[in-house]
C-alpha cells in the first residue's frame, strides 16, 4: 500500500467540478453483473472499490488507518481499534492532524468529490469530515464544522440502499454522522440502524455494537430531555441551563466527556482519583484456589461466565474459575415437548442449553444425572484437581450429589458452594442425602424472594451438611448482583495457602512431540511453531493435537475427522487452521469432501471460506506448486459442499411455514447462507467461488436464454441470470436465519424483552419494519407435478360412480366413506385438474375436496371456477390451499361463488393472492350468504386488503369461521376487523402472526364489546406486551360465549418474518384475572410470552379458583420455573378434566370443532 501524507511532493490536485459525481454509476454497475470493473475504478486494500490515481489513493490511506490493515473489516473476526476511535489522546490527535488536515482541506473545497462515485469512497470523506475534525479541532468549536456534509453523504449512502456494500465496523461510522447531528429524528434513526446491525452480527464485533447502540440511545434521551447536546454549550458559546450544567458537571458519558481536549480531561480525572487501592498492597498474597462452577439448568457455560463477571472480578485475586459445560442438551419432554414442536416444529434449537438431568413428568427419576457425574469426575481428573465446587441450582443440586460422593471419589475436594442449591428428588439418591451426612464443609446461599427453588428447598439441601454455612441475601433466583460474594469470598479464603512463585517452566531439551505438544497446549504458543518442528504427516498423526475437552470420543476417530472437529473447537486462530490445511493437503485428497461435510455439519463455514482464500493466494504467489492440482479440486469440492447445503436449507426453508394441511418442519436451515461468498464481494473476487457456485446451483444452458436481446452474449447473460438467482436464494436463507438460527430461543428471549422495554418510537418502527417475502409472496412447499397416469386408477373408480364404503387409497389419491377426496400433495399440476373435475362429474359421493398443495395455478382457478358454474359439481368444500392462485385466479373462483348456494367452505391459504384480491372477497361477502368458513392465511392481502375483506364481512350473516393470519394486518386493519364483529356472527376469529401491536388489540377489544358470538379468538404472535393484554381482558370479562384465547406463539412464526407477544409477568396476572372468573372460558394458551415465575404463580392461583379451564399452555422460552407450581396447574387441569361432564364434546367443541375434521387429510405426517 502506497501511504500518502500532507507533505508529499505530489502535483496539486485540479479541483473536480464534474455533476455526475454520484453513486449512480455504482449502483448500475452491481444490477447489470458489469465485468470487468469498469475502467474508471480499481480495487485497493481487502478489495475496496475507489476512483483510480492520487485521489483513490488518498481515499485508500484514510480507510487504513482508520480501519488498520492487519484484518479485513469484513472477517467476523476483525478487531474495532477502541482506543483510536472513542478514546482521547494526544497522540493520535496530532497524528490525524499532521497526516490528514491537508487532506480535509481538499475535500472541503470539493477537490476530492471523485470519491462520491463509489461508497467506500464515500465513507473515506465521511471518516474526513466527520471523525477527523473530532481529532484535528478537539476542545473547540470547530469539532463540529464539517458535520453537515458530513451528513449529506451518510444520507446518500442510506437512502440509495449502498450500506450493505460496507463492512459492519464501517456501517457503524456512516450511523454515527446521524447522532451527531443535534436532531432527535436523526439520532432516534441511528439508533434504530445500530440495532439492526447488532443483531445482525454475531462474533467479536458485536460488543462494540451493543456499545454503540445504548451509547445512541443516550444521544436521543438527551435530546428529547434537552433538544440540544449540553456537552457542546461551552464550546459554542450557549448558555446552559441549570439542568444542562448539572449534567455537563456530572456526566460519566465517554462522548460527553471527548469533547474536552486530553489535557483537560486528565488534570480533572487527577483531581477525582481515590487513593483507596493502597490498603490492597499490604494484603498477603495467597496460592489461587482452581474452581469448578456448575450452571444451572438450560444454561451454558459460556452464558453462566458472562452472568458471573462480577463474582470473577471480586475472586480474581485467590480464585481462578473454570466454568462447565453440562454434557446433556436440553431436550423437552411431556407437554413441554409438545409446546415446542406446535411453535416450531423441531427441537434444534435447544442444542445450546445444557442440563444435568432431565426429570420426568413427576421429578423422581433424573434421566442423564449418571452421565453427569462421570462427567465430573472426569473434569476434576483431567483438568483439575479443583479446590472447590460452586453450583448454581440445578448446578447446587448436582453439587451437593458430588460432595455426598466425595468420600467414595476422592476427587480432592476442599468445600462446596451451593447456590439456590436443593436436594435432589430421585429416590436413587435418599442414602446420599440423609440429614448431616455429608462431610464436606459447605456454603449455602438462599434467596430470600426466589420463587423457582423455594428457600425451604435450599435450607433442606444444606441439612445434609454436618457444618454447613448459610448466607440469605434479599434477591430472587438469578440475581448474581445480589449474592453476598464479600462472604462467599471470606468463606473460601479459609481454603487458600500462602502464594508460592512456581519455577518458570521450560520445553525439555530432547522433548518428543507429545511433550511438545503439551507445552505448546499449555503455553498458547501458535500451532506454526509446531509445523517448523514436524512434517504434515506426522502433526496429522498426532493423536494429542486433536484432543478437545468437550470431545471425549476424539481419539478414536480417523485423521480427517480428527482435523475437523480440531479445526472447529480448537482454535480459530488463522495460523493454526492454515497449518492444519497445510498437513491435510498433504496427507492426500482421496477423503477431502469427507472433510469438508464434516465441517458443513459443524457450521464451519468460515474456516471453509478461509481455505479457499488461502488456496487462491498459494497459486496466485506459484508457492507449492507441485500442490496446484490439489487445489484445483479442493476449490471444486468447497464449491459443491456450498451448493449441496444451499440446496438442503432451501429445501428446509419451504418446510418452515406451516403448510396446508399442518405439517410439521423437521430441519432447520443451517447457517450457510449467512456465510456464503457475495458475488462480486471481496473472496468471490479473489477465488470467484460465489460465481462458481451460482453456476453450479443453475448451470448454464439454452432454456435460460428467455429474453435475450438481439447482439447480447448468451453465456454472459444466462451467468446474470444465474448470478442473480443466486442473490436471491442467499437473501432469503439469510433474512431467515437472522431468527433461524440454533440461537433462535435466546435472540427471541432478548428481542422480546427488548420490545417489552422500547422507547414508544422503538415500538411503533418495529411495527413498520419490511415485511418478510414469506408474508408479502407466499409459496407452496416445492413440489413437482406428477404425470397423469399415476392417477387414471383413481380418475377410473371416480367415472365409475363408486361410493367407498371404506377408505379407498390409490397410487395417487385417497377416497373416504364420509365424502373427502384427498389428493393433498399429490400434486395434479396444471395439467391434471380438468381430467380430475371431468372424473368427479361422474361421481356424486365425493363431496368435499381436498387439494391442497397441488399447484395448478390460474388456468386450474379458472378450470374450479367453470366447474362450479357448471351446475355439476356437488361438492360444498374446497380446500385449494397452496395452489399458486394469483387475484387473476382468484377473480374467476370469486365470480363463480358470488351467487352459488351449495359451497360452504373456502379454504384458500398460502396462495399468492395479494393486497388486489380484497375488493374480490369483500364482494364474495357481500354477495354471497352461504358461506360458513373463508380461510386466508398467509395469502399476501396485507393490511390494505384486509381491510377490505373486513367491509364485506360487515355485511354477512352466513360466515362462521374466518382466518385471516400472517397478512402483515396492522392496527388499522384490526379497526377494520373490529367494527365488522360487532354485527357478524363469527363464532372463529383468528388473526395471529400479525402487527397488530396494543394499539389494535385496542381496537378489537372495543368490538368485541359489542359481540356475543365469538367462541375462539386467535392473537397468536401479534407482538402484544400488557398493555393490549389489560384491554382485551377489560372487553372480554363477560362476553357469554368465548371457549378459547390464543395469546401464545404460532408455529412458523420466527420463518414469517414476525414476532411473538410479549405479555410479561404483568399480562399473564391480567390473564389470571379472566382465567379466575370468566364463566366459559376453557383454553388458554400463553405460549412463549416472556413469563417468569411471578406470572406463572399467578396462573396457578387463578386455576385455583376456576374448575372449568381444561387446558392452560403456559411454556416459555429459556424461562425455568419452580417444579411444584408447574405441577401444581397441571394436577388442576386434570383435575378439572376429571371433573368435567361430556368432556369428549366440550372439548372438540373448543378446540376441534366439526369444520376442522371435514378437512382433514391422511397425508398429513404430523
Amino acid at each position: 500500500m502506497t501511504t500518502m501524507t500532507s507533505n508529499t511532493n505530489q502535483p496539486p490536485i485540479p479541483k473536480q467540478t464534474n455533476p455526475t459525481h454520484t453513486l449512480s454509476a455504482f449502483k448500475d454497475y452491481l444490477q447489470q453483473d458489469a465485468e470487468p470493473l469498469p475502467s474508471q475504478w480499481e480495487q485497493r486494500t481487502f478489495g475496496r472499490i475507489l476512483p483510480k490515481g492520487l485521489i483513490g489513493q488518498f481515499a485508500d490511506e484514510i480507510l487504513c488507518y482508520w480501519f488498520g490493515t492487519h484484518t479485513n473489516p469484513q472477517d467476523n473476526d476483525y478487531g474495532h481499534d477502541g482506543n483510536k476511535w472513542f478514546r482521547p489522546s494526544q497522540d493520535v490527535d496530532q497524528e490525524i492532524k499532521t497526516r490528514f488536515l491537508e487532506h480535509l482541506h481538499l475535500a472541503d473545497a470539493g477537490t476530492l468529490d471523485i470519491l462520491k462515485q463509489t461508497p467506500h469512497g464515500v465513507l473515506a470523506l465521511i471518516i474526513l469530515f466527520d471523525q477527523f475534525p473530532r481529532h484535528i479541532f478537539r476542545g473547540t468549536a470547530k469539532m463540529f464544522a464539517y458535520d453537515t456534509q458530513a451528513l449529506a453523504l451518510a444520507q446518500q449512502l442510506i437512502d440509495q440502499d449502498l450500506c450493505h456494500i460496507l463492512a459492519p465496523a464501517e456501517r457503524m461510522f456512516v450511523y454515527f454522522v446521524l447522532e451527531h447531528i443535534e436532531d432527535v429524528t436523526l439520532a432516534r434513526q441511528a439508533s434504530l440502524l445500530l440495532a439492526t446491525l447488532m443483531n445482525e452480527t454475531q462474533g467479536p464485533q458485536k460488543k462494540s455494537f451493543v456499545k454503540a447502540f445504548r451509547a445512541a440511545n443516550k444521544h436521543v434521551d438527551l435530546l428529547e430531555q434537552f433538544g440540544q447536546y449540553p456537552y457542546r454549550n461551552p464550546l459554542l458559546g450557549r448558555t446552559s441551563t441549570p439542568a444542562e450544567e448539572q449534567y455537563i458537571k456530572h456526566t460519566k458519558s465517554r462522548f460527553a466527556r471527548s469533547v474536552k481536549s486530553p489535557t483537560q480531561e486528565h488534570t480533572e480525572t487527577q483531581t477525582t482519583e481515590s487513593t483507596t487501592d493502597e490498603d490492597h498492597t499490604n494484603e498477603t498474597r495467597v496460592q489461587k484456589l482452581k474452581l469448578l462452577f456448575l450452571h444451572s439448568f438450560r444454561q451454558n457455560a459460556r452464558l453462566m461466565r458472562a452472568r458471573t463477571k462480577k463474582m470473577r472480578k471480586q475472586l480474581a485475586d485467590i480464585a481462578d474459575i473454570v466454568y462447565a459445560n453440562a454434557p446433556l442438551p436440553y431436550s423437552p419432554k411431556g407437554d413441554i415437548k409438545e409446546a415446542v414442536y406446535a411453535a416450531f416444529g423441531r427441537l434444534r434449537d435447544t442444542e445450546h442449553q445444557r442440563i444435568w438431568w432431565n426429570a420426568d413428568e413427576g421429578n423422581t427419576q433424573y434421566e442423564g444425572v449418571d452421565v453427569s457425574l462421570a462427567y465430573i469426575e472426569q473434569m476434576c481428573k483431567q483438568h483439575g484437581p479443583f479446590d472447590g465446587i460452586i453450583g448454581f441450582s440445578q448446578g447446587g443440586a448436582l453439587t451437593g450429589l458430588v460432595a455426598a460422593m466425595e468420600p467414595e471419589k476422592a476427587l480432592g475436594l476442599q468445600f462446596v458452594v451451593c447456590i439456590s442449591g436443593f436436594p435432589s428428588r430421585s429416590a436413587q439418591h435418599d442414602e446420599l442425602l440423609q440429614p448431616n451426612s455429608i462431610s464436606l464443609p459447605s456454603l449455602h446461599v438462599v434467596g430470600q424472594n426466589d420463587l423457582l427453588v423455594d428457600p425451604d428447598r435450599t435450607f433442606a439441601l444444606a441439612h445434609c451438611f454436618q457444618t454447613p454455612q448459610i448466607i440469605e441475601h434479599s434477591g430472587g433466583h438469578f440475581v448474581p448482583d445480589k449474592w453476598p460474594l464479600d462472604e462467599i469470598k471470606t468463606f473460601m479464603k479459609g481454603f487458600c495457602k500462602p502464594y508460592i512463585d512456581p519455577a518458570q517452566r521450560t520445553l525439555p531439551q530432547h522433548a518428543d512431540l507429545k511433550q511438545k505438544v503439551d507445552w505448546f497446549d499449555e503455553s498458547n504458543a501458535p500451532l506454526d511453531i509446531l509445523t517448523q518442528w514436524y512434517t504434515p504427516q506426522q502433526l496429522a498423526a498426532c493423536q494429542t493435537l486433536f484432543k478437545d475437552g468437550e470431545t471425549s470420543e476424539v481419539e478414536t476417530l480417523q485423521t480427517e475427522d480428527r482435523l475437523s472437529i480440531a479445526l472447529a473447537h480448537k482454535t480459530q486462530d488463522t495460523t493454526q487452521s492454515l497449518a492444519l490445511l497445510t498437513a491435510f493437503v498433504a496427507l492426500g485428497l482421496d477423503k477431502v469432501d469427507v472433510l469438508l461435510r464434516h465441517l458443513a455439519e459443524l457450521e464451519a463455514w468460515e474456516l471453509i471460506n478461509q481455505w479457499a482464500g488461502q488456496l487462491a493466494t498459494w497459486r496466485e504467489q506459484q508457492e507449492h506448486t507441485n500442490w496446484h492440482t490439489s487445489f484445483a479440486l479442493i476449490h471444486e469440492a468447497i464449491v459443491d459442499v456450498y451448493v449441496q447445503q444451499i440446496q438442503e436449507d432451501r429445501a428446509r426453508l419451504t418446510t418452515l411455514i406451516e403448510n396446508e394441511d399442518g405439517e410439521y418442519a423437521s430441519e432447520w436451515p443451517t447457517s450457510c447462507a449467512t456465510h456464503a461468498p457475495r458475488v462480486k464481494g471481496a473472496l468471490d473476487r479473489k477465488t470467484e467461488l460465489a460465481r462458481d457456485i451460482a453456476k453450479k446451483l443453475n448451470p448454464l444452458h439454452e432454456g435460460r436464454q428467455e429474453g435475450l436481446q438481439e447482439g447480447e452474449d448468451p453465456q454472459a447473460y444466462t451467468k446474470q441470470i444465474c448470478y442473480r438467482l443466486y442473490r436471491k436464494w442467499i437473501m432469503e436463507l439469510r433474512n431467515a436465519l437472522a431468527q433461524l438460527s440454533l440461537h433462535y430461543s435466546d435472540n427471541q428471549l432478548h428481542l422480546r424483552r427488548k420490545f417489552n422495554k422500547q422507547r414508544n418510537h422503538e415500538r411503533l418502527h418495529l411495527l413498520d419494519e419490511p415485511i418478510s417475502s414469506a408474508i408479502l409472496h407466499p409459496e407452496p412447499e416445492p413440489v413437482l407435478p406428477r404425470p397423469l397416469k399415476e392417477f387414471s386408477p383413481l380418475f377410473s373408480w371416480l367415472a365409475n360412480e363408486e361410493k367407498p364404503e371404506k377408505m379407498e387409497q390409490f397410487e395417487r389419491g385417497t377416497c373416504l366413506p364420509d365424502g373427502r377426496l384427498d389428493l393433498c400433495k399429490q400434486v395434479v399440476g396444471p395439467q391434471g385438474i380438468e381430467p380430475l373435475l371431468d372424473a368427479m362429474d361422474k361421481n356424486k359421493y365425493m363431496t368435499r375436496l381436498l387439494l391442497g398443495n397441488n399447484i395448478v395455478g390460474d388456468d386450474g382457478a379458472k378450470a374450479i371456477a367453470d366447474y362450479i358454474k357448471s351446475g355439476r359439481s356437488v361438492l360444498d368444500i374446497w380446500y385449494i390451499a397452496g395452489n399458486r392462485f394469483t387475484a387473476k385466479g382468484l377473480k374467476w373462483i370469486t365470480e363463480a361463488l358470488s351467487q352459488d348456494t351449495q359451497v360452504r367452505h373456502l379454504w384458500l391459504k398460502r396462495n399468492p393472492l395479494g393486497p388486489d384480491s380484497g375488493p374480490l372477497l369483500r364482494d364474495l361477502l357481500t354477495h354471497n350468504q352461504t358461506l360458513e368458513v373463508l380461510d386466508v392465511l398467509n395469502c399476501g392481502l396485507l393490511n390494505d386488503g384486509v381491510i377490505e375483506v373486513a367491509k364485506g364481512l360487515s355485511s354477512n350473516r352466513s360466515l362462521r369461521h374466518i382466518y385471516l393470519c400472517a397478512n402483515g394486518v396492522k392496527a388499522s386493519g384490526a379497526k377494520a376487523v373490529a367494527d365488522a364483529i360487532t354485527t357478524s356472527e363469527l363464532t372463529t376469529l383468528y388473526i395471529s402472526c400479525n402487527r397488530l401491536g396494543d394499539e389494535g388489540v385496542r381496537y378489537l377489544a372495543e368490538g368485541l364489546k359489542h359481540n356475543t358470538s365469538i367462541e375462539r379468538l386467535g392473537l397468536a404472535s401479534n407482538r402484544i406486551s400488557s398493555k393490549g393484554a389489560r384491554a382485551l381482558v377489560d372487553a372480554l370479562h363477560e362476553h357469554p360465549n368465548l371457549l378459547h384465547l390464543d395469546l401464545g406463539f404460532m408455529r412458523g412464526t420466527d420463518a414469517l418474518g414476525e414476532s411473538g407477544n410479549v405479555l410479561g409477568d404483568e399480562g399473564a396476572e391480567t390473564i389470571a384475572e379472566l382465567i379466575a372468573s370468566h364463566p366459559t372460558l376453557r383454553s388458554v394458551d400463553l405460549l412463549h410470552n416472556d413469563i417468569s415465575q411471578r406470572g406463572l404463580n399467578a396462573l396457578r392461583d387463578a386455576l385455583r379458583q376456576n374448575p372449568r379451564l381444561l387446558k392452560l399452555r403456559f411454556t416459555q422460552f429459556s424461562k425455568a420455573h419452580n417444579e411444584l407450581v408447574r405441577e401444581e396447574i397441571k394436577a388442576r387441569i386434570e383435575q378439572n378434566r376429571a371433573m368435567t361432564p361430556s368432556l369428549e364434546d366440550i372439548e372438540k367443541r373448543t378446540l376441534q370443532p366439526e369444520y376442522i375434521n371435514e378437512i382433514y387429510s391422511v397425508y398429513r405426517t404430523a
